[in-house]
């Protein structure tokens, strides 16, 4: 059965700029000086599990496996409690080939789809990692997954989305988030729900951030479904702080080398409670950004009408069939151009 996620332990202010300093120096190939961030770090927090993975990602930079299996499993050890890095540790463990768990289930090995193509080099590369807000946790989410898995396979798809997150808050420089709305998260070795259930909030839960998803999963492909977060703080002009956040956030999809080769950003759909301007705003800056820095851009205004008490009942979130069909509007879109 699907649960959710523990929220992640946070790291305090002093380590999490250790880490941030970690990350930057291991994607400028400084090995050395990044281990010594990272063990001053586990020095101050030796049970941090987000210095671990760090450490664990600087030994796989360096081709140091078995150092960093040592460090997945220390992760893994940890249980449900460390959140989404034990998931990410156990997809990884299992990925590479490194010892599981004696009651961990087989590894997925390479995977052939109806087409007869390879969907898995069997190196811990996936073919597609998507992103969202609360608008995957639903009928958008499912129907995107469903025709993923089906064009290229379980092993090669994840799906993590969190409620009410912005761009910014899968950063790894940016605070933790945590979602008390609903998380869902799809891996080739997970498939947990956090949503109301019977009247109750669901438990909360802290997103992970892209940095790690990136060196974790390697995907080739990079989808977002990210804006709707932006439309309550984003005034009718334009805002500098908007398209720098979004600059940060390809940076860091791209910022692990020969993984990602391609970026797909799915707009916010229509919405009847936010003002045109707003939704105008918020779409003009992502469509900036992809002539800027290369992505591409599926345009869901194009796809979606809402109709307030048809499409949904609070003017922003569309009911299971009216997402379904947003869903298979956008991929008539971008499944043609997916690699």
């Amino acid at each position: 059965s699907s649960s959710s996620p523990p929220p992640t332990p946070a790291s305090t202010p002093a380590t999490g700029d250790a880490l941030e300093q970690a990350r930057a120096l291991r994607q400028r190939g400084d090995m050395r000086a990044a281990l010594s961030r990272l063990r001053e770090a586990l020095v101050a927090e030796p049970d941090n599990p987000q210095a671990i993975a760090e450490l664990a990602l600087t030994y796989e930079a360096m081709q140091l496996a078995d150092k960093a299996a040592e460090q997945w499993q220390r992760i893994f050890a940890m249980g449900e409690s460390v959140g989404a890095l034990y998931y990410l540790a156990d997809t990884k463990l299992h990925t590479v080939g490194s010892a599981p768990s004696p009651t961990a289930p087989v590894s997925p090995s390479p995977t052939t789809d109806a087409a007869g193509a390879n969907t898995n080099d069997g190196k811990g590369h996936l073919r597609v990692l998507m992103i969202g807000d609360s608008m995957s946790i639903g009928g958008f989410g499912e129907g995107m997954v469903e025709y993923l898995v089906s064009k290229f396979g379980r092993a090669n798809v994840a799906m993590y989305a969190a409620c009410g997150s912005a761009p910014e808050n899968w950063l790894g420089d940016e605070p933790d988030y945590q979602t008390r709305c609903g998380y869902r998260e799809i891996t080739p070795r997970t498939n947990i729900l956090y949503d109301r259930l019977k009247g109750r909030p669901p438990a909360p839960a802290i997103a992970p951030k892209i940095e790690q998803l990136v060196s974790i999963l390697r995907p080739r492909t990079v989808i977002l479904q990210l804006g709707c977060g932006w439309m309550d703080p984003m005034g009718t002009g334009a805002d500098t702080k908007f398209g720098e956040i979004l600059y940060r956030l390809i940076n860091a999809i791209r910022s692990e080398p020969g993984a990602v080769r391609q970026i797909i950003w799915v707009t916010p759909p229509d919405s009847s409670h936010y003002s045109r301007g707003i939704q105008q705003t918020v779409l003009n800056l992502i469509l900036a950004g992809g002539k800027k820095y290369g992505y591409t851009v599926g345009d869901a205004s194009k796809l979606t009408h809402y109709v307030a008490g048809h499409t949904g009942s609070d003017g922003v979130h569309y009911k299971d069939e009216e997402a379904r069909q947003w869903a298979a509007g956008a991929l008539r879109e971008i499944g043609p151009i997916l690699k």
